[in-house]
């Protein structure tokens, strides 16, 4: 019998500091190209979440929320051209 292959183990830290990796950078990147409100998009999050959950998926809406509410620092002028174009396009007709 061959020996079984190691598995990655990952911490409930781990996976929530990859989530916000992954998550954030993406938030910013919609932002910048217009089609995303983080304010309004924390708000929503609020739809996910019990009144008093405490629950570590609560805990890190919560975490979010805070983040994508923070003020964000006034950027200064933005090159155009075609790499400021936004990278995802919203499709008419799609998960609607």
């Amino acid at each position: 019998m061959a020996p079984a292959t190691p598995v990655a183990e990952f911490t409930p830290t781990d996976l929530i500091k990859l989530f916000a990796a992954t998550y954030l950078p993406l938030c910013e990147r919609l932002e910048t190209a217009g089609v995303l409100d983080r304010a309004a998009l924390a708000d929503a999050m609020s739809l996910y979440v019990a009144p008093g959950e405490a629950t570590a998926s609560a805990a890190m809406v919560e975490a979010l929320q805070i983040v994508l509410r923070r003020p964000r620092p006034e950027r200064g002028p933005q090159p155009s051209g075609p790499r400021r174009e936004p990278a995802l396009r919203v499709i008419a007709g799609g998960l609607g």
